[in-house]
């Protein structure tokens, strides 16, 4: 009897010193353990090989018709016919919860004009729910930051999980996954990590409204807050779903800031053109807009004017896992 209290006295002993080593929000005191690592949620597709070489996809160069003004004046740009897919990172939130990213304040938006520009997407979730690192690689930082600034101003992600992964981008640079506003985090700095590993929960830490994963793609230099991709362009879609990415332009070539774009179809999907150009496009792509997780099929893409009125409209196709890459050029 008494070598049983005392191994189970030593137990307890063991787990409220490795608890202790979590950070803990003072948000969030009262957020569930993590889970272990014995058991990786399976994501659904399997991530692409980083490693793979150009592919053809459908490629939409949109010529403006009547409702964008007479394009046979312009010079138009040749389409792109290739690019490198790079549908790398699972999903950081696991399939029994809220995986899909929140689409009213979107990457590069600003929520109707109420927020400031976005830098990443958010996936709503109750405080306690597991996160999950999106690609093999190595803990960067884990952390608060307060000490390490990784946003416009100190203790802006609360707590915060930044990995840098086992690929790099199109242009050579390292590519790292951040995730904020973690009431607990469970992984060290330095410490390898894989796809699917458990490093933290959901929480409401920093300037957080509401519980919810922050998530973010940095390429080259992690601590730089601009320096940052759409993540709707790494993340695998969901199996039989593409991806639209594209530019709403000026006759002249210019990007056009926080323009309504609407996909419709079977569904229905809103974004806005980037807000300025305090986040980065792809690489290759050089996008203003992205819009993930649309099901394989035609759709019909329109721009409309900030009081709603109809500026363009013409039909795409989207293939699964696949981005269709378009151009819309908007006459003044």
């Amino acid at each position: 009897m008494r070598r049983s209290l005392f191994v189970a006295a030593i137990g307890i002993l063991i787990a409220a010193l490795l608890i202790g080593n979590i950070p803990v929000s003072r948000a969030d005191q009262n957020a569930t353990a993590i889970p272990t690592n014995t058991h990786r949620p399976t994501f659904t597709p399997t991530i692409n090989t980083p490693t793979s070489t150009a592919v053809s996809t459908f490629i939409s160069t949109i010529v403006p018709g009547p409702l964008g003004g007479d394009s046979a004046t312009w010079t138009l740009p040749a389409p792109q016919t290739t690019f490198t897919e790079h549908f790398v990172m699972a999903r950081p939130i696991g399939p029994d919860a809220v995986n899909y990213l929140a689409r009213n304040y979107a990457f590069g938006s600003t929520d109707g004009g109420g927020r400031p520009i976005h830098h990443g997407d958010d996936f709503q979730n109750p405080t306690g729910t597991p996160v999950y690192a999106a690609a093999d690689g190595t803990i960067e930082y884990a952390g608060d930051d307060v000490h390490k600034l990784f946003g416009p101003q100190p203790n802006f992600y609360g707590n915060v999980v930044v990995i840098r992964h086992n690929f790099v981008d199109f242009s050579g640079q390292p590519v790292f996954s951040l995730y904020g506003h973690l009431s607990r985090i469970g992984v060290a700095t330095g410490m390898p990590i894989k796809q699917g590993d458990v490093i933290g929960l959901v929480g409401s830490a920093g300037v957080a409204v509401g519980a919810h994963l922050h998530f973010e793609v940095r390429v080259g230099n992690p601590t730089n807050y601009n320096m940052v991709r759409n993540p709707e362009l790494w993340i695998v879609p969901f199996t039989t779903f593409g991806a639209v990415a594209g530019r709403v332009l000026s006759t002249n070539g210019q990007k056009l800031y926080s323009v309504r774009v609407e996909i419709q179809a079977g569904v229905y999907r809103e974004t806005t053109t980037y807000a300025d150009d305090t986040v980065s496009s792809d690489s290759q792509l050089n996008e203003n807009f992205a819009v993930s997780d649309l099901p394989g099929g035609y759709y019909t893409i329109v721009v409309k004017a900030d009081n709603g009125a109809l500026r363009y409209r013409n039909t795409i196709y989207v293939r699964a896992g696949k981005v269709t890459f378009v151009e819309i050029y908007i006459a003044p």
